[in-house]
């Protein structure tokens, strides 16, 4: 088993990482930082302490009601993807200990080819 790095804990959630494959597990955050572990293979897990998370980028889709997946950036330029049941309390957590000028929303497809094929103005 894993020695958790909370003392205490905000939200627990099901969610999905993908880490080359999709993997479940458990989503914990904390007071000390996010936690995610696997369901069949418990001493399998990402930990990453608040200091240590850049920023978060969540892909936004229907106007802002559904949020399939989300990118949690480290400061040492590592990205891990995930998605869970209830993406807005995670994001509402993340918002609460790393700021609100940490969250991002991520550019839909429409939005970058509109930034690739848009006239540079001169």
């Amino acid at each position: 088993m894993f020695q958790s790095i909370n003392t205490t804990v905000d939200l627990t959630v099901s969610a999905t990482a993908y880490l080359g494959v999709m993997q479940g597990g458990t989503i914990a955050l904390g007071d000390q930082g996010f936690e995610f572990q696997r369901d069949h293979y418990p001493d399998q897990c990402v930990q990453l302490p608040w200091s240590e998370i850049d920023f978060i980028s969540a892909k936004i889709e229907s106007g802002g009601k559904k949020i399939p997946r989300y990118n949690v950036q480290t400061k040492r330029g590592v990205t891990y993807v995930f998605s869970s049941k209830q993406p807005h309390e995670v994001l509402r957590i993340f918002r609460e200990h790393i700021g609100a000028e940490h969250v991002l929303r991520a550019p839909s497809m429409w939005d970058v080819f509109r930034n690739r094929y848009r006239k540079k103005k001169s």
